[in-house]
């Protein structure tokens, strides 16, 4: 991870001293989706012979000690763009929104998740369906692209590339809400002595590195649409999640840019 921020410094300063053409600005919007493979963390003290737990998508499967949390995430972004060398090499920032979404256990089933209680006198364990966690994170990106192959379509009308990216944010949490739901109705009144008693206090710094390949169509106006991929990338800052503790994300991204003259 350190050699692509090196990698980052070192493009952005090549690109802004030695462009031989003018660069071209665009401005832009982004959406983004993917997984975030996790660990689930000790302070949750859940019975493992009989749990079960939700990969984000409301579907069970068995729980233990060696077995991996999955939560998803969406954003949403501004994202400003200056093009060097003919638009094959682009530098994108701006402001992106990431929600993240991850639970144990599902409504849905009829299972249960038997969470015990830090009752040191006594064995005690809540019966629970499901606990459900949503996080929010304000962040400014800083990507990097270079356009590998380039082919002219729709009889030279526009132009298809190949491209690799690499990137890195930083951001600073927004949003942060724990759900916890007992299987009894009448029990719903302890969710915030249990919350309180675990203490899913988290960090508020948020920074990923992360590496991506892609398609780019540029038409004869100058607006470019792109499609990528992004390979699996770790978060860099630890306790963003009181639920889990990620190891790896993946996911896509589609972004629309539109040259500045043509917006004002």
């Amino acid at each position: 991870m350190k050699t692509i921020c090196v990698l980052l410094l070192s493009v952005c300063f090549v690109s802004v001293t030695y462009a031989q053409r003018k660069p071209i600005f665009r401005i832009g919007a982004e959406v983004g989706s993917g997984f975030v493979e996790s660990e689930l963390k000790e302070t949750w003290n859940i019975r493992q012979d009989v749990n079960f737990y939700d990969y984000g998508y409301h579907v069970n499967y068995p729980y233990n000690n060696n077995s991996f949390f999955g939560s998803n995430y969406t954003f949403v972004g501004i994202k400003p763009q200056v093009s060097f060398f003919n638009d094959r090499l682009n530098v994108y920032s701006g402001v992106r929104m990431t929600m993240f979404y991850g639970g144990i256990g599902s409504e849905r089933e009829n299972s249960s998740v038997f969470l015990r209680t830090n009752n040191t006198e006594a064995i005690e364990y809540y019966k629970i369906t499901s606990i459900d966690e949503k996080a929010g994170y304000l962040s400014i990106p800083l990507e990097v692209s270079y356009n590998l192959l380039r082919r002219r379509i729709f009889s030279g009308n526009s132009l298809l590339a190949g491209f690799f990216k690499v990137g890195a944010e930083i951001g600073t949490k927004v949003y942060d809400k724990q759900e916890v739901r007992f299987e009894s109705p009448k029990m719903q009144v302890h969710e915030k002595e249990l919350l309180n008693s675990i203490n899913p206090e988290t960090n508020s710094t948020y920074a990923t590195l992360y590496s991506a390949i892609g398609a780019q169509l540029t038409a004869r106006n100058g607006r470019q649409f792109s499609i990528e991929l992004t390979f699996p990338s770790k978060i860099q800052t630890n306790n963003n999640f009181s639920l889990t503790t990620p190891t790896v994300f993946s996911g896509f991204q589609f972004s629309v840019q539109f040259p500045v003259n043509l917006i004002f």
